[in-house]
């Protein structure tokens, strides 16, 4: 087996079992609905603690007013929504983005340890990692 296969099965075999953000992870609280583009979202610059939320051309779609909260927008539009629920506390929402770190941390753990038993020899592991998250349209801040 190649790296390449590795990455391609490796994706095939876990596309279905990805969770979902937010919906896995936010256990409680109001929601507010925001309207999206539906197409990729990017994070922008930071300008004095805020986050631009970009679109493939450069347009601020959203001005994050904190970390947490641009990777909850950056997050949650892995499949390019017309809307997003947010939650209306900054708590919930930071618990929410912190469960879903830790959930890509293991999945991280998770494909570097198989690549290891895979590759005992490879030099290769964060690129890997890198291709199997592009693979499943994941993003790890």
């Amino acid at each position: 087996m190649t790296e390449k296969d590795f990455i391609l099965q490796w994706a095939k075999k876990h596309a279905d079992s990805i969770k979902t953000f937010p919906d896995d992870f936010v256990t409680d609280g109001e929601m507010i609905n925001i309207p999206l583009p539906g197409q990729r979202l990017n994070m922008g610059e930071e300008l004095f603690g805020t986050f631009g939320i970009i679109d493939n051309t450069g347009h601020t779609i959203h001005t994050a007013q904190s970390l947490t909260e641009a990777k909850y927008y950056i997050y949650a539009n892995r499949s390019n929504k017309n809307s997003l629920s947010i939650p209306k506390d900054e708590k919930v929402m930071a618990a929410c983005v912190t469960a879903y770190e830790k959930y890509l941390d293991e999945m991280i753990k998770q494909i570097r340890k198989e690549y290891a038993k895979n590759f005992p020899e490879g030099i290769s592991q964060h690129e890997t990692v890198t291709q199997i998250f592009y693979q499943l349209a994941l993003v790890r801040f």
